[in-house]
């Protein structure tokens, strides 16, 4: 029936959706870490550095968009899609922050401590980490109201899509160089979300 493959073409976008974050997720936070190690020296110094900015980032804003929901009892679809929307321009604009920061840093921090430059690197990580929290959680809150069933589904596509991610991660880094690879992410962030659509009424 047409209901039947609606409902079948939503459950694949919102697979979509799922799998392209865990993809997007991994893919910065590889690429982002490497090129920390680069501009640190140090790789143990800049991977403790790094991985915890994003974790306590990435945390941080998963408990503000937890809590932006919690205070609204009822959440339209289209608003859940406008935000993730907006959450995915600020992945970009974060983006654009880090490349900023840290091309001063390789400009004119090469005779900066070390602890200095890890220091613009989390600087350049924070905002971004911030606005890639808030995607996943939107997610999941569009889809228990719309496919509740769906969700145990989602959450192992995300986990399949962080395994596989670190293996493309080095495999792009070689083949287009850390940067492109942080651009890819970004074009699976906007794929996630203008590819999962508001279902029309």
């Amino acid at each position: 029936s047409h209901d039947a493959r609606a409902g079948s073409l939503s459950r694949l976008r919102a697979g979509g959706y799922f799998l392209a974050l865990g993809l997007a997720f991994l893919l910065i936070e590889i690429a982002t870490l490497s090129r920390l190690t680069l501009l640190v020296g140090h790789p143990l110094l800049a991977a403790g550095v790094g991985l915890a900015a994003f974790l306590l980032c990435a945390g941080a804003g998963s408990v503000y968009t937890q809590r932006w929901l919690s205070r609204r009892a009822v959440v339209d679809e289209a608003v859940l899609v406008a935000r993730i929307r907006r959450a995915v321009g600020a992945i970009a604009l974060g983006l654009a922050w880090q490349f900023a920061l840290f091309f001063v840093a390789y400009s004119h921090g090469a005779a900066w401590p070390a602890g200095m430059r890890a220091a613009l690197g989390v600087a350049g990580i924070g905002p971004l980490a911030f606005a890639m929290g808030m995607p996943f959680a939107l997610g999941l809150s569009r889809l228990a109201r719309t496919a509740p069933a769906f969700v145990p589904w989602a959450w192992g596509l995300n986990g399949c899509a962080s395994v596989i991610a670190a293996i493309v991660a080095v495999l792009l880094a070689m083949a287009c160089g850390l940067r492109a690879t942080l651009l890819i992410a970004l074009g699976l962030y906007l794929f996630a979300a203008w590819g999962w659509p508001v279902r029309p009424r």
